[in-house]
C-alpha cells in the first residue's frame, strides 16, 4: 500500500467508501497517519507482509476480505533475475492460492507494467490481447549483460 501506484489506489478506494487493508513490507507510520487524517479510523488498516514469496505470507490477513488488488512487486532493483523473477512469481502465486482458500474473496485484480506486454513505438499500431507478451524484455532480463 506504500508504493506510488498502490497508495493512489488505496486513496481512491477510501474515497469511494471501501474498507482497505493494505500490505506493507515494513511498518509505515506515515502512511497510517496520511489515511487516518483523511478518513474514518476504521477505514484503513496496514498489515506487515515482509516477504510475499513465503508460503502463507498473506493467510492471517484475509479474514473478511472481499477483494484483492495485487500491485506489489520486487522494488530492490537487484540485477540477478534468478533472484527477482522467482520471488515475484512466488508472491503472486501465494496471494492467488490464499485467495482461493477464502470464500469471502469475490474478486482478485492483478496489475503489471504495460512494458510486460510491449514497449510503445511512436506511429506504430499494434493489437494487444491475452497472448501478447514482450519477449524482448524477458530475454533482456535473463541476458548476460544484466545478470
Amino acid at each position: 500500500a506504500s508504493g506510488y501506484i498502490a497508495s493512489h489506489v488505496v486513496n481512491i478506494l477510501l474515497q469511494l467508501g471501501y474498507f482497505v487493508r493494505g500490505t506493507v513490507r515494513t511498518d509505515k507510520p506515515w502512511l497510517d497517519k496520511f489515511f487516518a487524517d483523511r478518513y474514518p479510523k476504521d477505514r484503513y488498516e496496514s498489515v506487515i507482509v515482509p516477504a510475499m514469496e513465503e508460503e502463507d505470507a498473506f493467510e492471517k490477513h484475509m479474514k473478511d476480505v472481499a477483494g484483492i488488488i495485487h500491485i506489489a512487486s520486487d522494488t530492490t532493483l537487484r540485477p540477478e533475475p534468478s533472484t527477482v523473477i522467482p520471488s515475484v512469481v512466488a508472491g503472486t502465486v501465494n496471494i492467488l492460492k490464499t485467495a482461493a482458500r477464502h470464500t469471502s474473496i469475490k474478486r482478485v485484480v492483478l496489475t503489471s507494467s504495460s512494458t510486460a506486454v510491449l514497449i510503445p513505438t511512436p506511429n506504430e499500431r499494434r493489437s494487444v490481447d491475452q497472448n501478447t507478451w514482450n519477449d524482448s524484455v524477458l530475454k533482456a532480463a535473463w541476458s548476460a549483460r544484466l545478470a
